[in-house]
């Protein structure tokens, strides 16, 4: 017996009962069978209205469902069997590490993060001044990295991500702070001056 039919049957039984809140369950009955009859959402047509918000908007939200033309919180509810927060946060999850007015906000934290490793791992740079300067379009600085993973160092953010430094000249780049990292370049200046081809 599908929904509808059950329904019908409940609306017949009631038909015939002397219950003091008849007219109440009949009005009841009558929403729940025109909405199963006229329900227009299912399931791929859910996914096609938040696939084309995620295109337009770049995420979202529950204030997305029960607007005119939108599938309604019942809808979600009735074929997902789930609220709308849960079918969001399970299919199209919003990432609170990035702002939604970040220029990053169109991709998940774990997308930029594999940018970055394709990228650091081609361009091999020794600081993170050299990774800014060197690294493609599109690809976000370090900084912005690092604080989508809590970080603010990069030396932190490399071993956050397992990512060895590179090496020159035979020394570790170590980077500790601002006026290190200005001391430990004019050392590498200073070594490339004197010594032109890399010590291997």
């Amino acid at each position: 017996m599908t929904r509808s039919e059950a329904l019908s049957l409940a609306m017949a039984i009631v038909e015939k009962s002397d219950h003091p809140e008849k007219a109440g369950i009949q009005a009841g009955l009558g929403q729940c069978i025109y909405t199963i009859k006229n329900r227009k959402w299912n399931e791929e047509n859910i996914f096609a209205y938040c696939n084309k918000i995620m295109r337009e908007q770049g995420r979202l939200l529950a204030s997305d469902f029960g607007k005119p033309g939108a599938p309604s919180h019942m809808d979600v509810a009735v074929v997902f069997k789930m609220s709308v927060k849960e079918f969001r946060d399970q299919h199209y999850r919003l990432d609170r590490r990035i702002s939604p007015l970040s220029p990053y906000f169109s991709r998940t934290v774990e997308e930029w993060t594999a940018l970055f490793i394709e990228e650091y791992q081609k361009i091999k740079p020794r600081t993170k001044t050299e990774f800014d300067a060197k690294r493609g379009e599109g690809v976000p600085r370090w900084s912005a990295v690092a604080r989508m993973h809590g970080k603010s160092s990069w030396t932190d953010l490399l071993i956050e991500l397992g990512l060895k430094p590179n090496r020159q000249h035979g020394l570790l780049v170590l980077h500790t702070t601002s006026k290190t990292q200005r001391a430990i370049e004019a050392l590498d200046q200073e070594i490339a001056q004197r010594y032109p081809d890399p010590i291997q």
